[in-house]
């Protein structure tokens, strides 16, 4: 995907495949984590490759480069 799609869009979507930029492990986006407003923290649940069950992430993961945006989800999940 190209790095112009991604500069559009920070938002990542349950379906969405995601690349570590540390160390290349992929991740597959679950859906909503858990919110702390008073704090201002988001999550993400994201599924890793080779890590038994879901790990929280912070939403902003991809606009800071922590993460690359490999596939874009096709269809609605609802």
């Amino acid at each position: 995907m190209s790095s112009s799609v991604q500069k559009q869009s920070y938002q990542l979507q349950p379906g969405d495949l995601i690349r570590d930029s540390a160390d290349g492990s992929l991740g597959l986006v679950l859906g909503p984590g858990w919110c702390w407003p008073q704090g201002g923290i988001y999550t993400l649940s994201i599924q890793w490759v080779g890590i038994h069950g879901p790990v929280e992430m912070d939403v902003d993961a991809l606009k800071n480069g922590w993460v690359q945006l490999v596939s874009r989800a096709d269809v609605s999940i609802i």
